[in-house]
């Protein structure tokens, strides 16, 4: 694997450091073998279903951490009985990364993953990624910027809320996280109007 995660928390200063709100990224993507899932894909005017189920992965080494288990979430389209989607997240003691998003009909490719959300993190901080990106095109390198705020709505849920902006600023992730759920949202926006979009339905926890 190429490229380098830089992980920098700019979380604005306050008069009072108290009166901030901490939060831990465990709670808020709380993943694990046996966690379950039915998501809503949108594509354009295309929408349709598809449930994973998060398996066990192999162990491999990153550039900056050694030892990271990886965590596959195999996917199933509405409608058929075999596996039509793999997508997978890198779990350490540094947080959650996202390494591949695949909703069948799209995807998101970091490499190497990207955090999704610092270890610990309060709303306003931001972070930035380097590395191979690609989305529908061939892969690319770029720098990206991420914000994470919150609490904000969504869907009638309550979560914090990350988007991840590239340097020429073609395109915007935006993701949801509800506390002791995981993500329940991505949307995708390329300049130009077009956007993609997974919403989760509903979910069963993760084994313990």
């Amino acid at each position: 694997m190429r490229g380098i995660v830089l992980v920098l928390v700019l979380g604005a200063c306050t008069s009072n450091p108290r009166a901030r709100a901490w939060h831990r990224a465990a709670d808020y993507i709380p993943l694990g073998v046996g966690w379950r899932g039915t998501y809503e894909i949108r594509t354009g005017s295309i929408r349709t279903r598809i449930a994973v189920a998060a398996k066990g992965g192999d162990v491999r080494d990153l550039p900056d951490q050694k030892d990271v288990r990886f965590l596959f979430l195999y996917g199933t389209l509405a409608g058929e009985t075999y596996d039509m989607a793999k997508s997978i997240y890198a779990l350490s003691d540094g947080g959650p990364r996202e390494f591949y998003v695949d909703a069948f009909s799209w995807g998101l490719f970091h490499d190497p993953p990207v955090p999704m959300l610092p270890h610990t993190f309060s709303s306003g901080d931001e972070w930035t990624w380097e590395g191979e990106f690609e989305f529908k095109e061939p892969q690319r390198r770029t720098h990206t910027h991420l914000r994470v705020d919150g609490p904000v709505e969504f869907r009638g849920r309550q979560t914090m809320r990350t988007r991840e902006t590239d340097d020429q600023n073609e395109l915007t992730v935006t993701r949801w996280f509800e506390k002791g759920v995981g993500l329940v949202g991505i949307e995708v926006e390329e300049r130009g109007g077009a956007s993609a979009s997974l919403t989760l339905i509903s979910h069963d926890a993760a084994a313990k």
